[in-house]
């Protein structure tokens, strides 16, 4: 496949999200058919119960049962609501009445049977089983790179993907797959997103966790006074310099190799940009990392985040939740809400957050520095 030329960032692009949607349907069978194997539909079923809860009812890892049951709702077969004499705030789950029907064992209407039929040349086997070791690890502890030893990262989770990037040390041969893979589901957002009025105040913008340097090079198009730098591991930035020469961009879009957990950020950007980084972590890992900005940024400097949101209820909850599923698959983190992002910035002392769609899925969140 060739690497994108200036063109390809221009536009407009053709609407992609039937490939998110074609791409992201294959979690839904493999996800119904381990919650009938794990028991879940039938723990919702005696009782509602918050993600947390139902985890430890069914001695199940929290982080994976939480993903799962946002998928689950987003199919219908449950709903979330508010805790009954929980804590506040505390969302449970319950089964709606066609999870009652048609996915518990008891039920004389249940599909059970037709979908442990149909599961193995249908179900991904593959990714069924990904899915049950990873709820089923109650061991794995929740990564924060910033502050852990290589080794202690490793413990447990060496069979995740994000393991090279936590421990800052991937190998030149994946990282050009990894940036191909990353290109390629964001290149439309990316050049929809640099036509995003909130970045005209910015002169000069970080760019942290690029991969291709696609947002980059998108904005550097689109904004010819613009100046980017991508912040990336070493082994990533001659793979950025290789997008940027394609596009024609190299006297507007640097590289500078850093480790974003170990280093200290750069100062002299008055807006710093993170894409598809914050899902890729945990809450205590974003929160340093947002607070590195804060402090990297003058008075005045903006925020950019970039994600593909949880957003339970709306029609395209599906996607979130099926791409929330795949983070906890391959990283430590999870999709969050705008209203978990937005409190997250706040807590690190950011003002005026608000968000905004770009293009297919994705939406762009912005918050200023006071």
């Amino acid at each position: 496949m060739r690497i994108s030329s200036a063109a390809d960032y221009r536009g407009p692009l053709v609407d992609d999200r039937p490939l998110w949607d074609l791409w992201l349907s294959s979690f839904a069978l493999p996800v119904v058919c381990v919650s009938m194997e794990l028991g879940v539909f039938e723990a919702l079923a005696e009782q509602p119960a918050g993600a947390r809860a139902l985890a430890g009812r069914l001695r199940l890892e929290p982080r994976a049962v939480s993903a799962v049951l946002e998928l689950l709702a987003s199919q219908q077969l449950v709903r979330r609501s508010p805790a009954h004499g929980g804590a506040a705030g505390v969302i449970e789950y319950e089964l709606t009445e066609l999870g009652h029907a048609y996915v518990t064992a008891g039920s004389s209407l249940s599909w059970c049977s037709l979908f442990n039929t149909f599961a193995t040349p249908l179900g991904n086997p593959a990714l069924r089983e990904r899915l049950r070791e990873i709820l089923q690890d109650r061991a794995r502890a929740v990564a924060h790179p910033e502050n852990e030893s290589a080794a202690k990262l490793t413990n447990g989770n060496a069979s995740l993907p994000a393991q090279g990037w936590a421990r800052g040390d991937i190998d030149a041969d994946r990282v050009r797959r990894i940036a191909g893979v990353m290109h390629a589901h964001s290149i439309a957002a990316a050049s929809a997103a640099a036509r995003n009025p909130a970045f005209d105040p910015v002169s000069r913008l970080l760019d942290v966790g690029g991969g291709s340097g696609c947002y980059s090079i998108a904005l550097a198009l689109a904004r010819p006074p613009l100046r980017c730098t991508v912040m990336e591991l070493p082994a990533m930035c001659p793979v950025v310099e290789d997008y940027c020469a394609a596009a024609g961009v190299t006297a507007r879009v640097k590289t500078e190799a850093m480790d974003m957990f170990r280093d200290s950020w750069p100062a002299g950007y008055d807006g710093i940009f993170l894409s598809n980084v914050f899902h890729d972590w945990a809450e205590e890992t974003n929160r340093s990392l947002a607070s590195k900005a804060f402090d990297a940024l003058p008075p005045g400097g903006r925020i950019f985040l970039h994600e593909l949101l949880l957003d339970p209820g709306s029609p395209t909850a599906h996607v979130a939740a099926a791409f929330s599923l795949l983070m906890v698959l391959n990283t430590f983190g999870r999709q969050y809400t705008f209203d978990e992002l937005r409190a997250l910035l706040e807590q690190c002392g950011f003002v005026d957050v608000s968000v905004s769609p770009t293009a297919s899925y994705y939406s762009l969140l912005v918050a200023r520095k006071p």
